[in-house]
């Protein structure tokens, strides 16, 4: 037995070795390579942590081309770490989990993974760990346009840092106080911090993190309107960037992005329309070297703002249409809202007002959606969001027109009630006034007839005998026959005249 499962063991292992130098020998692409060795461990069944390394090594992969397939790929890692019940794992990737939601702005789904990772540091008394945590839980609220709750987040973070002498996490915590200052306008305040974070960063030598505190005081020097200083650090950062990383470097290349996209705005501010459009683009063929949609919204977004201060409208509602397409390709919720609300802008500006009606709604109508999926907490897919919310917009619609019907036809049949009802009323009393009017000529002494412009319709007995006829005979007959000739035409006209 003991032979048989070592013959089985070697077996396994010489056909996870071929499998794994088959892919390599292929000419697949990294994240094909890393797919087919994953489905071959899962196929397998071999040793769970590895299959969690792999979906991990998908995630970290793809999270700039695909990041719901990234996601996918880490729900599924958190399902095999619960299996084996590692709460270190699971906070770690419950930590990348929430950084992928709240790229896409899920901001619910963000806060449950980083207070889950927290709550496990923090039972497992991790203080560095936990005070990273924090920072992330500070991030959520920060991109929710909250600066008070964070700061908190951010300053408590810091407090940890410094007992354990984190200078890195400290240097993050700081820059962290200095952007939320940036975005509640203390402009000051914010180079106070982002500088403090700045020179702890310079003293751990890492020229990445050195150019990121760059870009980010570079942005406040925007906000300050001080073009020159702005324009002076952004080539600070930018030759710190291509003297540590000249070649492609997937982060380096980010930050180059954020740096472009940031010259752009400048030299937009300043007026220069074509050195903006130089910028952004260059930015814009970084992102498309990266695959990365989630940078090319951003700059496509500012390309339309430089295209609209050219009044080049037409070009700007293009560029929205390659941001629409995107923003719905990724789910970017917020902003396929914000880009339906803006091609309404721009259709109206030139006067296609059926078009800009029709995106109004559009950004409305996902605007109710996303309101509604929220309301349930389902941030996930914003696609199965719309066809939900179409399909209950749809069921309102069916239910009102059957409300508004019943509501008709009850209305119908009581006016058809009431009608009838005074028609009988009508009808008895009309019946009643033939049965007294019949009774007084019955019993009056002279002939009384009734009749329609000659044509006799009734008359009572007393006119029959004068006539010697029966009323029935009478019935239908010409009267003025009955009256002699010399008088008829006199009778006629005082029939007439009464």
């Amino acid at each position: 037995m003991v032979y048989i499962k070592k013959s089985l063991l070697i077996f396994l292992s010489l056909y996870l070795l071929i499998q794994i130098q088959w892919v390599s020998a292929q000419n697949f692409s990294r994240y094909d390579s890393l797919l087919r060795i994953y489905e071959v461990n899962r196929n397998l069944g071999v040793n769970k942590e590895i299959q969690i390394k792999n979906l991990i090594d998908l995630s970290t992969e793809i999270t700039l081309s695909n990041p719901d397939k990234a996601i996918q790929f880490l729900q599924s890692a958190i399902q095999l770490v619960e299996e084996i019940g590692n709460k270190q794992k699971e906070a770690e990737i419950s930590s990348l989990l929430g950084d992928l939601y709240l790229e896409k702005m899920f901001v619910f789904n963000a806060m449950d993974s980083y207070l889950k990772s927290y709550l496990i540091y923090r039972d497992a008394g991790q203080l560095k760990e936990m005070a990273w945590a924090l920072i992330n839980i500070g991030n959520v609220s920060y991109a929710q346009h909250i600066y008070d709750y964070p700061m908190q987040n951010y300053r408590l973070a810091y407090k940890i840092f410094s007992q354990i002498n984190d200078q890195y996490g400290m240097s993050v915590a700081l820059n962290n106080l200095g952007i939320c200052k940036r975005e509640m306008l203390e402009l000051d305040s914010a180079l106070y911090y982002m500088n403090q974070a700045l020179q702890l960063r310079e003293k751990l030598g890492n020229s990445l993190h050195v150019a990121y505190s760059l870009t980010y005081i570079a942005s406040v020097y925007l906000k300050k309107q001080d073009y020159t200083k702005t324009l002076e650090t952004i080539d600070k950062a930018m030759s710190l960037l291509n003297s540590v990383y000249p070649k492609e470097n997937r982060e380096a290349d980010g930050l180059r992005i954020s740096l472009y996209i940031l010259k752009g705005e400048v030299r937009f501010s300043q007026g220069d329309d074509v050195s903006a459009l130089q910028n952004l683009n260059s930015g814009l063929q970084i992102a498309e070297n990266l695959k990365s949609d989630r940078y090319k919204v951003e700059i496509l977004g500012k390309l339309i703002m430089v295209y609209q201060g050219k009044a080049d409208f037409l070009q700007a509602i293009e560029i929205n249409k390659q941001r629409i397409a995107l923003c719905r390709k990724i789910n970017l919720i917020d902003c396929t809202i914000e880009a339906y609300r803006e091609m309404g802008e721009l259709y109206n500006r030139i006067g296609v007002f059926d078009s800009a009606i029709q995106n109004y709604r559009k950004s409305l109508y996902y605007s109710d959606s996303i309101r509604f999926v929220r309301a349930r907490n389902n941030f996930y897919d914003i696609g199965q969001a719309f066809r939900i919310y179409s399909l209950e917009q749809q069921e309102k619609v069916i239910l009102q027109r059957m409300q508004r019907g019943q509501l008709f036809l009850g209305v119908g049949i009581i006016i058809i009630l009431i009608t009838g009802i005074f028609l009988l009323i009508h009808l008895r009393r009309i019946r009643n006034a033939r049965r007294e009017f019949e009774t007084l000529s019955e019993a009056a002494f002279e002939g009384i007839v009734i009749h329609d412009r000659g044509l006799i319709l009734s008359s009572n007995s007393r006119f029959s005998q004068m006539l010697k006829m029966t009323p029935e005979d009478l019935k239908g007959k010409d009267l003025y026959d009955f009256v002699v000739e010399n008088d008829r035409q006199r009778v006629i006209e005082l029939s007439r005249d009464n």
